[in-house]
């Protein structure tokens, strides 16, 4: 061992090795957690479409049911469109909104109608 390079077993020669180490441990960390990130906006980006695809084809599905069967009730379409009532109450209000159905009746008692 020369008088100018330390032992490879003292401390400082340890230190020496081990902050490189350190240092690309945290950076492959840091290109792991970008990666996951991406990956979690794609994912939702996907789930987000799906979501509106599903939306629309059951819209698509309620807006048949109501033509083919003018002045059913809210259960009735949900029956016969094998969904929730709370999730078809909500397509048929959006129907409404966009002037392609209407309510008859009572808030109680809602029949709908193509328009």
């Amino acid at each position: 061992m020369s008088a100018t390079q330390p032992s490879p077993l003292s401390l400082s020669a340890q230190i020496g090795r081990l902050i490189p180490a350190v240092s690309e441990i945290e950076q492959q960390r840091s290109c792991d957690k970008a990666a996951l990130e991406r990956a979690n906006t794609q994912r939702a980006e996907r789930l987000k479409e799906a979501w509106q695809l599903r939306q629309k084809k059951y819209r698509d599905e309620v807006l048949a049911i109501v033509r083919a069967h003018q002045g059913l009730k809210t259960l009735e379409v949900a029956r016969l469109s094998h969904h929730e009532r709370s999730l078809t109450l909500l397509l048929l209000k959006e129907l409404e909104t966009s002037k392609q159905i209407r309510n008859t009746g009572s808030a109680k008692v809602a029949r709908w109608e193509a328009v």
